[in-house]
């Protein structure tokens, strides 16, 4: 049907936009603990695209 086509390409169309945010932004409450360099921040977003 046109509905199941319509929403079946609204589908395919969404996707996740990801950003990454730099440690240093992030204030470091607790001094005594080592963050190391394997700490990683997204902020991570869905957008659905409006196009045909």
């Amino acid at each position: 049907s046109a509905e199941g086509s319509a929403a079946e390409l609204s589908l395919r169309s969404a996707y996740f936009v990801g950003k990454r945010i730099d440690i240093k932004q992030i204030p470091q409450y607790v001094r005594e603990y080592e963050r190391g360099n394997d700490l990683e921040i997204w902020q991570i977003r869905y957008v659905r695209s409006m196009t045909t």
